[in-house]
């Protein structure tokens, strides 16, 4: 993020920044971070559904039980 903030502000200083290796490093850096972030939504998304799905499998049981 401080490598685009950097940037930001060279170019509103009135330099190119298009020919330089930097910006490439951050947009790589800000899509890599999107990437993680949504991985670990998913995945934490999964989990929950899992675990959700395994307490309904215990309650039924228990229900079972109880009227068996």
């Amino acid at each position: 993020m401080g490598i685009s903030i950097y940037l930001t502000i060279v170019k509103i200083l009135g330099e190119a920044i298009g020919g330089r290796p930097l910006l490439i490093l951050g947009v790589l850096l800000i899509v890599v971070g999107i990437q993680l972030f949504t991985i670990g939504l998913v995945s934490e998304l999964i989990q929950r559904g899992r675990l959700r799905s395994e307490e309904d499998e215990a309650a039924s049981r228990i229900e079972r039980v109880i009227e068996g």
